[in-house]
């Protein structure tokens, strides 16, 4: 079983969502694994569903940056095509690329993926190289601001955008 998500470029202080992904998955009773996080590069934020929610993921070892990962189907085969297993949220605490700082393996749950037979298959992730992640929005500088600031923001490709902008009052 193969898993995929961008390997996107990070900038200090910036938050990033990175989207793991499989198109396997209509083949696959279950699967478990590890994600070491390297806090020195970055730091999980959140975690946003997708096929996967919060029941599959274990938090115990989170402050040690360790999240544990199991699923096993539970839904027939509606699983056909790319399917969006969840979003990682994390903040870059360094310059560098996302599959420096996150590793999928076997460091608390064996990293390993059960087919529709019962048979172990190998379980690995695919880091996508791209100059741009799908939409990104950074953080205001200066924050706080006074009279003006900046907002950065990174489209996939060339497009028309409406960015909002509301006070605490909405």
């Amino acid at each position: 079983l193969n898993l995929n998500a961008p390997n996107i470029e990070m900038r200090p202080g910036e938050e990033y969502q990175i989207p793991v992904r499989t198109t396997d998955l209509h083949r696959i009773d279950g699967f478990q694994f590890t994600l070491r996080l390297n806090s020195a590069g970055l730091e999980l934020v959140d975690i946003e569903s997708g096929v996967l929610s919060n029941e599959n993921f274990g938090e115990r070892l989170r402050r040690r940056g360790l999240l544990t990962v199991s699923w096993n189907r539970e839904l027939a085969d509606e699983l056909e095509g790319e399917q969006r297993l969840f979003t990682l949220v994390v903040r870059a605490n360094a310059n560098g690329i996302v599959r420096d700082y996150i590793q999928l393996g076997s460091h608390y749950t064996a990293a390993e993926a059960y087919d529709r037979s019962g048979d172990i298959l190998n379980l690995g992730m695919d880091w996508i190289d791209s100059v741009l992640p799908d939409v990104v929005l950074f953080q205001n500088a200066p924050n706080p601001f006074i009279d003006h600031t900046f907002i950065s923001f990174n489209l996939p490709h060339e497009e028309q955008v409406m960015l909002q902008i509301h006070d605490l009052q909405g």
